[in-house]
């Protein structure tokens, strides 16, 4: 029990770490490009702060999810190691995923003006694409690898994908808002 309850834990916290950074980025490409100001970095920190601070609402609201359904169940102890163990296979699909998109963003922020054009032309953007399709590919091996509990498994990434999607738009149309109505502070 306590190799299970260790994997659980790394799993969940993972998964949290993954929804909280993804939801960030997503208000950070909520306003990039949308503003004309050069001096904007007010605004992007302030959009992956707003997207954290969703991300963390949409892992608390999981959460409610996932404690109703270990609740429910017959037995929580295997629940919970079946939620687990899809929680893993979504961590192959979205750990691929974001360890290019992080290695992309460090080029981005670090590297020469040019370099950074050319990482978010080149990687950021199709990665924006693909998001989507990641996001299925994830859920669908969490789903295959289920055995009897697929209809929780279902259920649960149904309820993940339902979620992330509203996040996205959310965050989307905020981020639409802020980029209108900013204005840079004063130059000193």
């Amino acid at each position: 029990m306590v190799r299970v309850a260790t994997s659980t834990a790394a799993v969940a916290t993972a998964l949290v770490g993954l929804c909280v950074l993804d939801a960030a980025l997503v208000g950070y490409r909520a306003v990039c490009g949308r503003s004309a100001f050069v001096q904007r970095a007010v605004l992007d920190r302030r959009a992956g702060m707003v997207g954290a601070g969703v991300g963390v609402a949409v892992v608390i609201a999981l959460g409610v999810w996932f404690g109703v359904v270990l609740a429910a169940a017959d037995d929580p102890a295997t629940a919970l190691e079946a939620l687990a163990s899809a929680g893993g296979r979504m961590l192959v699909a979205y750990g691929a995923f974001t360890v290019v998109t992080v290695a992309a963003l460090g080029v981005f922020w670090v590297a020469p003006p040019r370099w950074g054009s050319l990482a978010m032309v080149t990687i950021l953007g199709p990665l924006t694409l693909l998001r989507p399709l990641i996001l299925l590919v994830g859920s669908a091996a969490a789903v295959a690898g289920a055995g009897t509990w697929w209809p929780i498994a279902l259920a649960s990434v149904t309820v993940v994908l339902v979620a992330v999607a509203l996040e996205t738009a959310l965050l989307e149309r905020w981020g639409a808002r802020a980029a209108l109505d900013y204005r840079p502070p004063p130059a000193i």
